[in-house]
C-alpha cells in the first residue's frame, strides 16, 4: 500500500515537472525566435538603430555588399521604429515603422541618390554669368575638407570696357541643408587680367545635385566693381 502511494506520488511529481519544463521551453523558443530575427542592410557600413538603440553587426555575417545582425532579445515582438542611415550622407536614410515577429526576415537596401556630402572635390564649366556684368565661367575647381572650402576659378567677362579674363581664389565654409542642398559662403580675391588689378569679393555658392556626382552650382557674387550671379554645371567626386 505504501509502495502504491509512493509510486503515485512520483508519477504526479514527474507530470508536474514535465509541464513546467515544457512551459519553460515554449517561452525560451518564443524568445529565441524573436531574438533570431535577421536584419540585412546594404551597404555594409550603414548605421542602424531600432527605437533609438544602435545595433552592432556581426562581422561573420558581412560580405562585400551587405552586413547582417540578429535583433537582440530585449527588443520584443511588436511594432518598432527603424532608422538606417549612412555616415557620408550619399544615401537616402530609411525611417519607418516595422513589425518584428518570430518569422521576420528583414532586408533593406539604401538607394544611392544625388546627396551632398561633407567632403568632395568638384569641377565646374559650361554656364553663364549675368547681372551688372556678363560672361562665361570657363573653369572652376574646388573642394571641401570636412566643411572647409577652397576654390579657384577663371571667367571671361563681356560687361566691362574691354573683354577680360578674370581669375579668382576663394575660401569658404560648407553648410549642409538636408540631402539636396549645400551652401558655402565664400570670400576671396579676383585678379583682372589686362587691368592688372585685384578686387576683394564675397559670394554664396549654392550646389543643387541633379544626379549622382552631377548638379548645378548657383553663385551670387559681389565685388567692388559689380554684382553678378553665376550658374555652372558641376561634377563632384
Amino acid at each position: 500500500m505504501n509502495d502504491h502511494k509512493i509510486n503515485r506520488l512520483l508519477h504526479v511529481s514527474m507530470c508536474i515537472l514535465l509541464c513546467i519544463f515544457s512551459s519553460v521551453n515554449k517561452v525560451n523558443a518564443s524568445t529565441d525566435s524573436i531574438a533570431r530575427v535577421r536584419l540585412t542592410v546594404y551597404p555594409p557600413d550603414c548605421r542602424v538603430s531600432i527605437d533609438g538603440i544602435s545595433l552592432t553587426f556581426d562581422k561573420s555575417l558581412q560580405d562585400d555588399d551587405s552586413v547582417s545582425c540578429y535583433i537582440p532579445k530585449h527588443i520584443t515582438q511588436g511594432e518598432h521604429f527603424l532608422l538606417i542611415d549612412h555616415a557620408d550622407r550619399k544615401y537616402w536614410p530609411v525611417r519607418q515603422k516595422i513589425w518584428i515577429g518570430p518569422d521576420n526576415i528583414l532586408f533593406y537596401r539604401l538607394k544611392r541618390e544625388a546627396f551632398v556630402s561633407t567632403n568632395d572635390i568638384y569641377i565646374g564649366a559650361l554656364g553663364a554669368i549675368t547681372g551688372l556684368e556678363f560672361g562665361l565661367p570657363l573653369l572652376c575647381i574646388g573642394g571641401h575638407l570636412e566643411r572647409f572650402n577652397i576654390e579657384a576659378s577663371c571667367d571671361y567677362l563681356f560687361g566691362r570696357t574691354d573683354n577680360l579674363f578674370v581669375s579668382g581664389l576663394k575660401l569658404g565654409w560648407g553648410i549642409l541643408y538636408g540631402p539636396r542642398l549645400k551652401l558655402t559662403p565664400q570670400a576671396g580675391f579676383k585678379y583682372i587680367h589686362g587691368e592688372r588689378s585685384w578686387l576683394p569679393s564675397i559670394s554664396l555658392r549654392m550646389y543643387f545635385p541633379l544626379r549622382s556626382h552631377f548638379g548645378i552650382s548657383v553663385v551670387p557674387e559681389y565685388d567692388v566693381a559689380a554684382l553678378s550671379c553665376k550658374a555652372i554645371c558641376t561634377y563632384t567626386f
